[in-house]
C-alpha cells in the first residue's frame, strides 16, 4: 500500500441532517473512516448497525470523492435501540437514514433492512474486507457479532468496534467495552482511539496490521477530533444562546398565544350566542314563512276577487256604453222630432210676423195719409 494520506473530506450529509451527523457519537472518527476508504479501497465494507449513518456515510463520501467500486453495506432495522441509545433518539431514523442515501450517495449505500443474522446469508464466506460493529452495545451481543460474522471476512481484514471506551453510559459501562478488552488479548494485531465513546481497530492479519497500521498517525486523528469538537462546541455555545433566544422567542409567543386564546374563548362565546339567535331566526324563519304563505294565499284570493270585479266592471262598462249608446239614439230621434216642430213653429211664426209686418207697414202707411192730412188741413187752417 502507498503511503498513508490524510484528506480534507468535506462531508455533503451534513447538509441534510448535521444535527444527528455531525454531533453524532461516532463523528470524531469519521477523519480516519474517510481516510481508511480512501487509503485501503477496501473491496467490500459491511457496517451492523447503521443507525443515522454517521460512519457508513464518512466511508461512502470516500468512495465517491475517490470514484471507487466499494460496496458499502447498511445492515439495521431502524427501529430497535437498546438500554444505551433508546432515551437518546425518538425520530424516524430509517427515513432520516434514507433522505440523506438518496439525496447524497444513492446506490453507492446498499441497505438491508434486517437482523444481523438474517443479513448473514447475503455475504459468502471470505468476502468482507472491512467489517464495522455497532449495533447492541450488551457484550453477549457484540461477542455474538463478531463470532458469526468471523466467516465472513477476509485473510487481510479488519473489524471496526464502536463504544470500546469505558465511558459510563446510561449509568454504567458499556459490554462492548468489556469484550474489545477481551478479544484485543486473543488477537494482537489491534489499534485503539479513546476519544468519541472509543474505536477499535482489530487487524486480522499481521501483514494487514503492518501496512496499514504503520502509516496511521492515531495521535493526529486524536488531534483532529479535539479541534473538531473545539469547533463542536463552539458551535453548541452559539446554538445555546441562539437556543436561548428562541426560548425568550417561544415565552413571548406563549404570552401572545393565551391572549389570542382568550379571545378565542370571548369569540367562541360570542359564536355560540351567534348560532343561538340564529337558531331563533331560523325558528322566526318558518313562523315567518308560514305567515308569508298564508299571507301569499290571501293575496292570490283577493287577486282572484278583484279580477272578478275588474270583470264585473268591464261588463257593467260595456252594458252602461251599450245602453247609452241605445239612449242617445232614442233621444236623438226625439231631438229630431222636437227640432222638426220647432222648426215647424218658427216658420209659423215667421209667417206670422211677416203678415204682422204688413199690416204695421200698411197701417203705418195709413196713419202716415192721415198724418199729412191732418197736417194740410191744420196747415191750411192757419193761413
Amino acid at each position: 500500500m502507498e503511503k498513508w494520506k490524510n484528506y480534507n473530506a468535506v462531508f455533503e450529509c451534513d447538509k441534510i441532517n448535521a444535527d444527528m451527523l455531525k454531533y453524532s457519537p461516532w463523528s470524531g472518527h469519521r477523519r480516519f473512516g474517510y481516510d481508511y476508504i480512501a487509503n485501503v479501497k477496501p473491496k467490500r465494507v459491511v457496517e451492523l448497525g447503521s443507525f443515522y449513518g454517521c460512519s457508513m456515510f464518512a466511508f461512502a463520501q470516500a468512495v465517491k470523492d475517490m470514484g471507487l467500486d466499494t460496496e458499502l453495506w447498511a445492515v439495521d432495522l431502524w427501529d430497535l435501540f437498546d438500554e444505551f441509545t433508546k432515551q437518546d433518539y425518538t425520530e424516524d431514523v430509517y427515513g432520516a437514514f434514507v433522505e440523506v442515501k438518496e439525496a447524497c450517495y444513492g446506490e453507492r449505500v446498499k441497505m438491508l433492512k434486517m437482523s444481523f443474522d438474517d443479513a448473514l446469508d447475503k455475504f459468502e464466506d471470505k468476502s468482507i474486507d472491512l467489517l464495522h460493529i455497532d449495533g447492541s452495545h450488551f457484550y453477549d451481543d457484540v461477542k455474538h457479532d463478531f463470532e458469526s460474522w468471523l466467516p465472513k471476512l477476509t485473510d487481510d481484514a479488519a473489524v471496526l468496534f464502536h463504544d470500546v471506551s469505558d465511558e459510563i453510559i446510561n449509568g454504567s459501562i458499556m459490554g462492548s467495552h468489556v469484550f474489545w478488552q477481551e478479544i484485543k488479548k486473543a488477537y494482537p494485531y489491534t489499534a485503539e482511539f479513546d476519544h468519541s465513546c472509543g474505536l477499535g481497530i482489530l487487524f486480522m492479519s499481521e501483514r494487514a496490521y503492518g501496512n496499514i497500521y504503520a502509516g496511521i498517525d492515531l495521535e493526529l486523528y486524536k488531534k483532529i477530533s479535539v479541534s473538531e469538537n473545539v469547533a463542536l462546541k463552539d458551535d453548541m455555545r452559539k446554538m445555546s444562546f441562539r437556543l436561548r433566544d428562541l426560548s425568550a422567542y417561544k415565552e413571548d409567543l406563549l404570552k401572545q398565544k393565551d391572549v389570542l386564546m382568550s379571545h378565542l374563548d370571548g369569540y367562541k362565546a360570542d359564536e355560540e350566542k351567534k348560532d343561538a339567535y340564529i337558531k331563533e331566526l331560523e325558528a322566526g324563519s318558518a313562523e315567518l314563512r308560514s305567515a308569508i304563505d298564508d299571507y301569499e294565499r290571501r293575496i292570490a284570493d283577493m287577486n282572484k276577487i278583484i279580477s272578478g270585479f275588474e270583470q264585473e266592471k268591464e261588463n257593467i262598462r260595456l252594458a252602461y256604453e251599450n245602453t247609452q249608446s241605445e239612449t242617445v239614439a232614442a233621444y236623438e230621434d226625439e231631438i229630431k222630432k222636437v227640432k222638426s216642430d220647432y222648426d215647424a213653429c218658427i216658420e209659423e211664426k215667421d209667417r206670422y210676423i211677416a203678415e204682422l209686418e204688413a199690416v204695421k207697414e200698411m197701417y203705418e202707411k195709413t196713419v202716415s195719409a192721415k198724418v199729412k192730412r191732418v197736417y194740410h188741413k191744420v196747415k191750411g187752417d192757419e193761413q
